[in-house]
């Protein structure tokens, strides 16, 4: 019976550290991206502005997926080519959308993936009327995302946490307790 117990606490010790030891999956950053040369636009002029430069700091839940759906806005962005509205889609596979809307309807959409490990600029499209035939892509561009806070641990984990080291407690002290 008291091996039991021990393999049990011990069984138990090893499950709570181990669940504890996971991050949080809230992403905050800023999450640059600059164009510095757009293909030819089916559309003809206007073209999209040279360099188009954008920023964007917001946080999100990687465990949420909100594509398909309607984008979540960002209230912390600046741009170069005079945006009024900045929203971002987070989709299956870790695919991050942040789109920048004009006062003209022109839409800027910058792509990253993966976006909550080591994010890279995958894409960046521009539309001047919101028409998907008119979509022109970017040839030349950099993206980068700069993290604004440390993952912390997930505090439901912390009880967990605690009667795992307890557990590891009770062991030690039984072991101690037996070698007298």
């Amino acid at each position: 019976m008291r091996r039991l117990l021990t393999a049990a606490t011990c069984v138990f010790a090893v499950l709570a550290v181990s669940m504890s030891a996971s991050r949080a999956t809230i992403i905050s950053g800023t999450w640059d991206v600059t164009v510095t040369a757009w293909g030819p636009c089916p559309c003809g002029p206007p073209a999209a502005p040279v360099p188009a430069i954008a920023s964007a700091t917001f946080s999100f839940d990687s465990t949420v997926i909100t594509m398909p759906g309607p984008p979540v806005p960002i209230a912390d962005f600046s741009t170069n080519f005079g945006a009024s509205t900045a929203l971002f889609s987070y989709g299956p596979g870790d695919f991050l959308a942040v789109s920048f809307v004009t006062p003209l309807n022109s839409l800027f959409v910058f792509d990253f993936t993966p976006a909550s490990i080591n994010p890279v600029a995958t894409a960046a499209v521009w539309l001047p009327d919101d028409q998907i035939p008119n979509i022109t892509l970017a040839t030349s561009f950099s993206g980068s995302f700069t993290p604004t806070s440390v993952a912390a641990i997930e505090p439901s984990a912390l009880p967990l946490l605690m009667a795992g080291l307890g557990g590891l407690g009770l062991i030690r002290r039984h072991r101690r307790l037996a070698q007298r």
